[in-house]
């Protein structure tokens, strides 16, 4: 399969909240976290 042919992409962002309360955060922390490392998840998805 060549890169051209892939038309979709899914992320599941799962472990956010667990991330958070193990180092006694809020979840929504976590959630916050991994929306923040978006970008650079699709800049290597990219390249």
């Amino acid at each position: 399969m060549k890169i051209n042919d892939i038309n979709h992409v899914a992320i599941i962002m799962d472990g956010n909240g667990r991330w958070a309360e193990q180092h006694n955060l809020p979840r929504f922390s976590g959630h916050k976290k991994g929306l923040d490392t978006i970008p650079e998840v699709v800049k290597e998805l990219i390249n």
